[in-house]
């Protein structure tokens, strides 16, 4: 490509980019903003993939509760209410979103609402009330399938509101849905199973009745951090016991069963939970007395899916021995993954000695019923309900973090796009005319380069050729009237003559690319060019190849050929110099020459651009080497040249 052509590259390679819609990553050199921008987000995902896989999933029948669907928003903003039973000092306050079984391939929250506010009062009828949470001007910026978790800094109320200033649009209806409410007080959930009311209950099924709202039945299962154990839980026969030794007697505030989700083979939450089942405390191992804290052998207990039946104490009881006595399941043996048992924020559980009655199915292996204290459910391992909400909280603070960047980062890039045009567009406008100037500049450069090898080429051919030729001549005029040995000695004389100015016009038709030189001609030109201009000196050649390798290039070596013959000049010159060490080396792609003079020597900074010394410098630049040159008065001057035997994007050639 001709070298003028390279201005308009930027044209024809990077804009195309931009209206095609490539990643161009050159764009950020329009914007140093882009750039950031991008970093950020890569950042916050890296974070995002840190905290682990959000898995939400319906595994009952109960979906959460559903405002009454209305063909357009009702005058008054609907609400939905907890009642504590008693003020209590309130962490957290979530909310839960739906998720229906009948949104086919859909993973999205079901109608959950758009604009909202969530205050804590202690009077039913919120005469007076704090808020904890407001999204009312603006739509509460949606996470997708993950929980809307809000810190209440410990403030104290007995009633929990949600109030709902813009419903979703849900099939051309206007409605709201919640799965769950929770309330969190240090590590348990305080809302579960209290009571709740609701400013609309009318037709609405069972399964998104407003009592399911707080009934520990949700798409978000146990609080886990996904890693998986070899088993995914402990069973026993039906009827069948799990008894876990506390160790000591403890005061007991919450019991959490959880279930065993089956994944070693089929995919079943909630697999071989009883149906029936009593949970007892006692202080002594054989459970002569003791204090029934849950009883479903009457009436039965639906499976609870992926999530952990909670049993609250309100009032607290002690004991040191837990029971579960297992009487009824669908499959024939009953199962769980864990048992947590709470005093206080503690799960005095975690580790604690376990007996069961054995399982029915048989295995290759023996399960140790510590499983069931280990602090793993079938998909994880348990966290305290603060971090685990914690890990939800910056979720969704990196998910609205993310969408933000990336809407900016869109009007960067189309800002830049913008810029890129309009220096594109300048550059069209500006570059001939550069592309002209240094055309220009160029050939100007070309004439004095040629201008300069004409006049070394004259000043050779007159300085050697003119004076061999003269004294051919002279010889010839006298040879005639010498006697015979005389006359002998002046046509040998003649003879040698007449080589040497071959030699010379074969030199100069070289340096002018008439010629190509190669192998050991251009050492016996190196050797002849030293001899002739370095006349009357000692010369030592401590390197010179006998041959030259086959990639070294003619072009470069006229170069080198051209920086020597300068050298050898200056020093004939201008050194005053008795012996000269000259030495050439090749290796594989390079190659290195120096000359050494025991002359007087120079003040390098006084005559940088004098002596031909930019000359060479130019030439080595050509060549893609260095050209060093060192020298001090008195102290004679040391030239060394290292370059590439190949300059750098031209193909090899043998010569």
């Amino acid at each position: 490509m001709p070298r003028r052509a390279f201005p308009y590259l930027f044209c024809f390679l990077f804009l195309p980019s931009l209206s095609s819609g490539q990643d161009a990553g050159w764009l950020r050199l329009f914007s140093r903003e882009l750039g950031r921008t991008e970093k950020r987000i890569q950042e916050d995902q890296e974070e995002l993939t840190r905290l682990g896989v959000a898995v939400m999933s319906q595994t009952t029948e109960e979906l959460g509760y559903q405002h009454r669907q209305l063909p357009e928003p009702p005058p008054v903003p609907p609400w939905v209410q907890v009642d504590l039973g008693s003020p209590q000092d309130i962490d957290w306050i979530v909310l839960v979103p739906a998720l229906v079984d009948w949104q086919q391939g859909e993973s999205k929250p079901y109608a959950f609402p758009r604009r909202f506010r969530i205050d804590v009062s202690d009077d039913p009828a919120f005469g007076r009330f704090t808020p904890v949470a407001l999204f009312t001007d603006a739509d509460y910026p949606s996470h997708g399938l993950t929980p809307a978790v809000f810190r209440a800094g410990g403030l104290r109320g007995r009633y929990i509101r949600l109030t709902v200033t813009k419903l979703a649009e849900e099939t051309a209806t206007h409605s709201f849905a919640l799965s769950e409410i929770m309330v969190i007080r240090g590590v348990r959930n305080i809302a579960l199973r209290r009571t709740v009311t609701a400013s609309n209950t009318v037709n609405i099924p069972p399964r998104l009745h407003v009592q399911n709202l707080n009934d520990g039945r949700s798409p978000l299962g146990p609080p886990i951090l996904r890693d998986f154990l070899p088993y995914d839980g402990l069973f026993t026969g039906v009827p069948g016991t799990i008894t876990v030794d506390l160790a000591e007697e403890r005061k007991i505030d919450e019991v959490r069963l959880h279930p065993v989700h089956a994944r070693l083979g089929a995919d079943v939450p909630g697999f071989s939970f009883p149906t029936h089942f009593v949970v007892e405390l006692d202080d002594a191992p054989d459970f002569p007395s003791p204090t029934v804290l849950m009883d479903t052998s009457a009436e039965g207990y639906p499976n609870p899916g992926n999530n952990p039946v909670v049993i609250p104490l309100p009032e607290a009881v002690r004991g040191r021995h837990l029971r579960i006595r297992m009487l009824e399941s669908t499959t024939g043996r009953c199962g769980l993954s864990e048992i947590e048992v709470f005093s206080g924020e503690e799960n005095v559980a975690r580790g604690a000695a376990v007996s069961s009655s054995p399982d029915t199915f048989t295995r290759p292996e023996a399960r140790p019923a510590s499983l069931i204290t280990d602090g793993y459910t079938s998909y994880g391992r348990l966290l305290p309900l603060p971090d685990w909400l914690e890990r939800w909280e910056r979720r969704n603070q990196l998910q609205v973090e993310i969408r933000s960047l990336s809407e900016a980062h869109a009007r960067l890039l189309e800002s830049a796009q913008r810029r890129a045009w309009v220096a594109g567009g300048v550059l069209a406008l500006i570059l001939p005319g550069v592309g002209l100037a240094w055309a220009v500049t160029e050939r100007r450069r070309r004439v004095r380069s040629l201008h300069l090898l004409r006049n070394r080429i004259a000043q050779d051919l007159h300085d050697e050729i003119g004076s061999n030729i003269a004294g051919i001549a002279i010889i010839s005029e006298t040879a005639p009237g010498q006697d015979g040995e005389r006359q002998k000695e002046d046509w040998q004389e003649i003879n040698r003559i007449a080589r040497e100015t071959s030699d010379s016009m074969r030199e100069v038709l070289w340096l002018v690319g008439a010629r190509a030189e190669s192998g050991p001609d251009f050492t016996s030109l190196l050797r002849r060019a030293a001899g002739r201009l370095l006349s009357g000196m000692e010369v030592e050649w401590t390197a010179l190849p006998d041959h030259l390798p086959d990639a070294w290039q003619g072009e470069s070596r006229r170069q080198v050929f051209l920086i020597f013959k300068e050298a050898l000049a200056n020093i004939s010159r201008h050194s005053g110099a008795t012996r000269v060490t000259l030495s050439l080396e090749c290796g594989a792609d390079s190659l290195r020459l120096e000359i050494h003079d025991n002359g007087r020597g120079f003040t390098i900074q006084r005559t940088s651009g004098g002596m031909g010394i930019n000359g060479m410098k130019e030439r080595a630049r050509n060549l893609h080497g260095r050209l060093t040159l060192t020298s001090a008065p008195g102290d004679g001057t040391r030239l060394i040249l290292v370059a590439p035997l190949q300059s750098p994007g031209t193909p090899s050639s043998s010569h």
